[in-house]
């Protein structure tokens, strides 16, 4: 029992980590345009990710695999889209036109829409943080993984789509400060 809410409390460390990043990345840039520094109120939620219901993190492999796959999918859909329109309009494009086609009974993909939209939310990044060929693979790999874990936990808060999205390209954008 102790250890299953040592877990718990992990994995709230882990999420608040991420909003951490999150919030460091946009003072960071708040700073280099000598924008408004009102930014840092964005940390008064961190104390309070101990009393959301996080789950036990799991790793399934069996799902890792496809949500990896679905995560690649939407993130290059959303880039390749960016040619075109706003990262914004991408992303609705993207999602809009999965959400038609997964719900096609023979495709059998309609429970991935949720991975696929976290895919979608990384892509938004851009290719102007993405420099190396490596950064979309092992985004994607960083958002599947990162989806997997945190599949039974903050089933109905906002952010956590988002959340995984950009934690999947945090690492090429800390690098670029």
């Amino acid at each position: 029992m102790r250890s299953e809410k040592r877990q718990k409390q992990g994995s709230a460390l882990i999420f608040a980590s991420f909003h951490l990043a999150f919030v460091l990345h946009l003072y960071h840039e708040s700073i280099a345009w000598e924008k408004n520094k009102w930014v840092l109120l964005l940390l008064a939620p961190l104390p309070f990710y101990a009393l959301l219901p996080f789950q036990r993190l799991n790793i399934g492999m069996i799902q890792l695999l496809p949500n990896t796959i679905m995560f690649f999918i939407g993130f290059i859909c959303t880039l390749f889209f960016q040619h075109y329109f706003s990262p914004v309009v991408s992303a609705a494009a993207c999602a809009s036109i999965f959400v038609l086609i997964s719900e096609l009974k023979t495709l059998k993909i309609s429970g991935y829409q949720s991975v696929f939209y976290c895919g979608v939310f990384g892509g938004m990044t851009g290719l102007n943080w993405l420099e190396t060929p490596y950064s979309i693979p092992l985004s994607s790999l960083i958002g599947g993984l990162m989806f997997t874990l945190f599949t039974g936990s903050l089933n109905g808060f906002g952010g956590k789509m988002g959340t995984i999205g950009f934690t999947s390209v945090i690492f090429w954008i800390v690098t670029q400060w």
